[in-house]
């Protein structure tokens, strides 16, 4: 497992960008560029994370399995308790139809947490249809190459024995 060491520095930025998006959200008016902390957030957790798959990478300890598992281990708890809390809370106050706007919210806020894994499963279908098309290609010249007399790069046909010129 390669972490990194504690930097007071990065927690103080993200103090300000968390900061940044609790003013926006309660006085808009007086900091209506609030929503730059969420930005700035990013970039942050882009820094750390890079910096901990190079060191991974340059110690030749990578894994992407790895790589995500923590993510999860990191993520998911709080992700479950905030969307359990959320449909809790919902069900004491709201309306059945706002309810179930909250129940699409939900569903849009864990599918947001599953693209990765989805980003996969897009890229091994990419895959499949490259390797399928690849194929239907190479079946393809195959045929022609009969057909045609051949994989000698000579575009003369041949004339099976006993076929007519308008058709085989």
């Amino acid at each position: 497992m390669t972490t990194i060491k504690y930097r007071a520095d990065i927690d103080g930025l993200r103090a300000v960008a968390v900061l940044a998006v609790i003013a926006f959200h309660a006085c808009p008016a007086y900091l209506p560029g609030g929503f730059i902390g969420v930005d700035m957030f990013f970039v942050i957790s882009g820094y750390l994370i890079s910096g901990i798959i190079y060191k991974a990478q340059r110690e030749d300890t990578f894994s992407y399995a790895d790589f995500y598992a923590r993510r999860v281990r990191r993520i998911f708890p709080a992700l479950l308790a905030a969307v359990a809390l959320c449909l809790a809370y919902g069900w004491l106050v709201l309306l059945p139809t706002e309810y179930e706007h909250l129940g699409g919210h939900v569903s849009v806020s864990a599918d947001f947490f599953l693209t990765p894994f989805r980003a996969w499963e897009f890229l091994a279908g990419a895959i499949l249809a490259w390797l399928h098309d690849r194929r239907s290609r190479s079946i393809r010249q195959s045929r022609s190459a009969h057909k045609y007399g051949g994989n000698t790069g000579l575009a003369t046909r041949v004339k099976p024995t006993g076929a007519s010129e308008c058709g085989e």
